[in-house]
């Protein structure tokens, strides 16, 4: 297991073990990239890779790298708003 920043989004295809990252080779557009990080969700340690990220850039102490990167960025901050109206959804309970 490799030790990794996860408030560095890192978007480059092929960094080992990073959620954002895709796999090497990896030519698609923002929908493919979208469609893999949905994918990705599915799996445990990428979710939760994903959600502590979520959590980072909560704290707005993420930097986002590569060349998904404002598309990263939009899909946290969206993963974030989803997150939060789930949690206020559950305490109104």
């Amino acid at each position: 297991m490799c030790v990794m920043n996860l408030a560095l989004i890192n978007t480059t295809p092929g960094v080992p073990g990073h959620p954002f990252s895709p796999p090497v080779g990896f030519d698609g557009g923002d929908r493919e990239y979208r469609l893999l990080l949905r994918a990705r969700l599915g799996y445990r340690d990428y979710s939760q890779r994903i959600a502590c990220c979520a959590n980072l850039h909560r704290k707005r102490i993420t930097e986002f790298t590569g060349p998904y990167s404002k598309e990263a960025q939009i899909i946290l901050d969206q993963y974030c708003k989803f997150e939060d109206k789930q949690k206020h959804t559950k305490a109104a309970l």
